[in-house]
């Protein structure tokens, strides 16, 4: 008996939704000028002016958003790192570093190990 609500509530949630999808099925049909209208329903959406009826070149020049200086200054001092970046990497392929010397008291041990766990330099 106590599971009969809870159950009930939610045949009634997933019946409320399916119902409610119900609506969403619209038809859209284009209807040409030359075409006589049926007697259903018409609705017709006019749509707005463009805003702006310069190129895009233009626009986006004539209202800069603020900060934009800002961003090329970065973008440019990116591009400049990068490059130094690639050029020291370019010059420092060809080098290999030296390798450091161990402690002495590292030395000692490997010294000291039996031969098979003696490294292979």
């Amino acid at each position: 008996m106590r599971w009969y609500v809870p159950v009930a509530m939610l045949v009634a949630l997933l019946a409320s939704e399916a119902h409610a999808r119900e609506d969403l099925d619209v038809t859209m049909r284009m209807v040409l000028d030359e075409r006589t209208l049926t007697e259903s329903v018409v609705r017709e959406i006019e749509l707005p002016e463009p805003a702006s009826v310069e190129r895009p070149d233009q626009a986006r020049e004539s209202r800069e958003a603020p900060g934009m200086d800002m961003a090329r200054d970065a973008r440019e001092q990116g591009r400049e790192f990068g490059q130094e970046m690639a050029d020291k990497v370019r010059e420092s392929a060809g080098e290999k570093p030296d390798r450091p010397e161990l402690p002495e008291h590292v030395q000692d041990v490997r010294d000291n190990l039996p031969e098979a766990a003696k490294p292979r330099n």
